[in-house]
């Protein structure tokens, strides 16, 4: 099994990296990972994939979850992971992200990590509601 990261257009995905690594809390955070060379169950031709999200700070989880083949996209040997991430309700600070998949039909794990930071929202314009002029 073998993994990659894609900074390009893939089909109807649209994919814009942000190199800065530096996300508000209004920002969405999104993971986009290709996964190819996955074994093909013999009597039911699909594969059988778990992929584990975890959001991490300073080593601790704050946020997990895992999803199963019955609710990921595959094609054939290929499965293409897109996905947001909440981070609306983290706290500013500096994060790692970690995808773990594995192939359930052979047993093989591939990882994928990467940090990011989590800045304050951008604070909203003070509007002043002036009375009207009699």
């Amino acid at each position: 099994m073998r993994g990659s990261a894609s900074s390009q257009p893939y089909n109807s995905y649209k994919v814009r990296p942000r190199l800065s690594r530096e996300f508000s809390s209004t920002d969405k955070l999104g993971i986009f990972l290709q996964l190819y060379n996955l074994k093909l169950d013999d009597a039911l031709h699909k594969t059988d994939v778990s992929v584990a999200y975890r959001i991490m700070k300073d080593q601790q989880e704050v946020w997990r979850a895992v999803e199963t083949a019955d609710h990921l996209h595959q094609g054939g040997e290929q499965l293409t992971i897109q996905r947001h991430l909440p981070v609306d309700s983290l706290a500013p600070g500096r994060y790692t992200i970690e995808v773990i998949a594995i192939d359930l039909l052979t047993n093989q794990t591939i990882r994928r990590a990467a940090d990011f930071t989590l800045v304050p929202a951008p604070a909203k314009p003070n509007r002043t509601v002036r009375p009207p002029i009699s």
